[in-house]
């Protein structure tokens, strides 16, 4: 797969800002307005879903190239790409049109990191609770790429008690859109500083979807 014009206009844009973002930890905005824009936010998606149909050859490749210039941008795509990919491989149930709105607009992200755990993203400390019919999740995530920015948050959390089977493990995952109220009774997710990277708080959120 030749990614060299989907790639140019994003390596342009990107190297463009590089500097300006390295000196003041801004947010990459025109590289990632480049990269909607070029279809690469769907590059390792199935056509059928909207995406370009690559593999990890030409992931390693569009990271590769976008870490020459920016390593802002490049890690800020790393993040979509994987949290795209959790969400393809479970698509949320009633939610059917998101995987194609990654491929194209939306970006999203992880939000595993936290503090309690030492940042060690494989064993979360935070716990979803089963209440009111949903699943409501407080958790302070301690270093988030994109927070504040993204549209769709990937957050793990420790499955609710109730929701594990004998046996079963504990670990979980829910689906966050940005700044969207949780309901009743519930929060915004708050970004707590202004980079791109940046610690984040849910308190009483209600996510849009939930799997483990």
């Amino acid at each position: 797969m030749d990614l060299s014009g989907a790639l140019t206009p994003v390596l342009e844009a990107a190297r463009n800002q590089a500097r300006e973002v390295d000196a003041t930890g801004a947010f990459p905005h025109a590289a990632v307005g480049a990269l909607r824009d070029s279809g690469l936010l769907g590059l390792t998606l199935p056509a059928d879903a909207g995406g370009m149909g690559g593999g990890p050859r030409e992931l390693v490749e569009a990271i590769s190239q976008l870490a020459t210039v920016c390593g802002s941008t490049a890690m800020v795509y790393l993040m979509h790409v994987s949290a795209t990919m959790a969400v393809a491989a479970a698509p949320p149930a009633g939610r059917p049109e998101l995987v194609g709105q990654l491929a194209g607009q939306r970006l999203g992200t992880l939000a595993f990191s936290e503090a309690g755990s030492r940042s060690h993203f494989w064993a979360p400390v935070s716990q979803s609770q089963t209440a009111d019919g949903g699943t409501h999740v407080k958790a302070r995530k301690s270093w988030v790429t994109s927070a504040g920015h993204a549209d769709v948050y990937v957050v793990s959390t420790l499955t609710s008690p109730e929701s594990v089977s004998p046996g079963g493990t504990g670990a979980g995952r829910s689906l966050r859109g940005r700044r969207r109220h949780a309901g009743r009774g519930g929060r915004r997710l708050l970004p707590r500083a202004r980079a791109a990277r940046q610690r984040i708080g849910a308190d009483d959120v209600r996510p849009h979807y939930t799997a483990r």
